[in-house]
């Protein structure tokens, strides 16, 4: 049986349902997702200078407590995250021509906005590898002790 082709109705419902959108560049590294990811959220200013002190951002990746990414409060957020599956998910975007890009080698920058009505989920997707964003992870969470234990407690020690 032959598939029917989505109606314009239905493409922009699903649109409309689309929980994250792509930046529409492919960047070739972790550092310039990063740095468009920090303009869009107003961290940056237009001449590129760090305008906010960013919070460490721990997440889960190889277990709690590692530091992935950076936030100011708890609306505006990026963070360094690796897509295992990223060539089945890449394929299925590009077939559908909607969907996310989750990067050459999986690794993307995550950008969340929750102050936005619409797009607060941006997908930065970059040309790096896993090697690089595990670095990332590791000399930022070298800050603050030892990546996969680090607290929220043990920061705020840190950081006074």
């Amino acid at each position: 049986m032959m598939e029917k082709p989505v109606s314009e109705y239905k493409r922009k419902q699903l649109e409309e349902a689309q929980k994250e959108f792509t930046c529409g560049i492919m960047h070739s590294s972790i550092e310039e997702a990063m740095v468009h990811a920090e303009t869009n959220l107003g961290f940056r200013n237009a001449s590129g200078e760090l305008v906010a002190k960013l919070e460490p951002l721990l997440g889960s990746m190889y277990g709690s407590g590692t530091v992935v990414g950076w936030k100011l409060g708890s609306r505006k957020r990026f963070r360094v995250d690796f897509e295992p599956d990223y060539a089945r998910k890449n394929a299925e975007a590009a077939r559908h021509k909607s969907g996310v890009n989750k990067g050459m080698h999986g690794i993307h920058v995550n950008e969340e906005d929750f102050t936005r009505s619409t797009s607060p989920k941006i997908c930065h997707p970059t040309q790096s590898s896993l090697l690089i964003a595990e670095h990332l992870w590791r000399r930022w969470s070298s800050r603050y002790g030892r990546r996969g234990a680090i607290t929220e407690e043990h920061i705020n020690k840190i950081e006074k």
